[in-house]
């Protein structure tokens, strides 16, 4: 028996072909994966910021994207998205920061900041402050390219031993007066004599330590002479000479400018004083010697500290009455007591960080 198949039936046919492929591209449109666990994400961060100690934690995760805020983070990749929170502590992510990445990873703290450690000038708690500071400003809360592994590290830090030394200027205006009364060639407008250095310093020096002091040259000579006009000056040479008496007992005036003072050690809070010259002229002249030294100099001063405790350690004061840095950290832990990602627990510092 002949069956025929019916005038339209190609026509279903084609129907059931042009459904097989919708319902096929609607399969193939439907995610396979499921999105980023960002609460994996977040417990891992969490077990090492709720640590009391230095502790470190790591995820292998598949988001092409992570975003870190303070206690949130949000995982994305082509499936889609996730966010969690963890309810202890806040983390810097530190990506592009090759030291704090190094920090993060593994490498001690006093590997990476070895030479700060060394420096008795710099505060290496402080310079790592400064860069956890930073990244924080740039990182947290921005979406940031991920590689594959979250590893997050607690990072347990101490106050660095430094010294430093700060230095003040004292004048001496009756001497500057005097010189500029007795001697013709100087301006008493123009002078500025400086009378002691003050020096106090931040830390401990336990070395022997030299302060030395190099003003700029008011002049190479001071004359002072006590005899007025030629013939007095005549007579008073004649009677000392012969008789003993009249004498012009002036001592000739050797000007420097330059002088410095050993301390044999300084400790926190201490303040030392270098005296380059005290009293008016009378005092200073006040000598049976035939030539005494003066301290004449003037501003600007240089300031140079020697020691063992000491390295590099120079400074210049341009005018008295106020305290001039000499050497010292340009910054320290102290200017990181606030913010969000730091917890000081008896004297130990405590930053959580992390890469993505």
């Amino acid at each position: 028996m002949d069956f025929e198949a019916p005038v339209d039936g190609w026509y279903v046919h084609v129907a059931m072909v042009i459904a097989s492929i919708t319902f096929a591209g609607i399969a193939l449109g439907i995610p396979s994966m499921p999105p980023p666990d960002a609460q994996r994400g977040a417990n891992t961060i969490e077990g090492v910021t709720g640590s009391e100690y230095a502790a470190s934690a790591s995820y292998e995760h598949d988001a092409a994207v992570v975003t870190i805020d303070h206690e949130t983070i949000t995982m994305e990749n082509e499936y889609g998205s996730s966010h969690a929170r963890f309810a202890y502590g806040t983390v810097v992510p530190v990506n592009g920061y090759d030291r704090l990445e190094n920090v993060t990873h593994g490498r001690s703290f006093e590997d990476e900041f070895g030479a700060e450690l060394e420096d008795p000038h710099t505060d290496a708690t402080g310079e790592f402050f400064a860069l956890v500071e930073a990244a924080d400003v740039e990182n947290t809360g921005t979406e940031l390219a991920a590689n594959g592994e979250i590893v997050t590290r607690r990072v347990a830090v101490e106050e660095d031993s430094t010294v430093g030394i700060e230095a003040k200027a004292t004048n001496n205006d009756a001497l500057a007066q005097d010189l500029a009364d007795e001697d013709d060639d100087l301006d008493e407008e123009d002078i500025e004599i400086p009378g002691t250095v003050r020096v106090r310093v931040d830390g401990t020096a336990d070395s022997d330590t030299n302060v030395q002091v190099d003003g700029t040259e008011l002049t190479e000579t001071i004359d002072v002479d006590d005899s007025e006009g030629w013939f007095k000056a005549t007579v008073t040479g004649f009677t000392c000479n012969r008789g003993g008496f009249w004498c012009d007992d002036t001592p000739d005036i050797d000007a420097i400018d330059y002088d410095f003072a050993p301390f044999p050690g300084l400790e926190e809070g201490d303040t030392e004083t270098v005296t380059l010259v005290d009293g008016d002229l009378d005092a200073v002249t006040d000598s049976d010697e035939d030539e005494v030294t003066i301290w004449t100099g003037t501003y600007d001063l240089e300031i140079t500290v020697v020691g063992a405790d000491f390295e590099d350690c120079h400074g210049t004061i341009d005018e008295a009455g106020e305290w001039t840095e000499i050497c010292g950290p340009s910054l320290t832990s102290e200017e990181f007591d606030d913010p969000h990602w730091h917890e000081n627990r008896g004297g130990v510092r405590y930053v959580t960080l992390v890469t993505v």
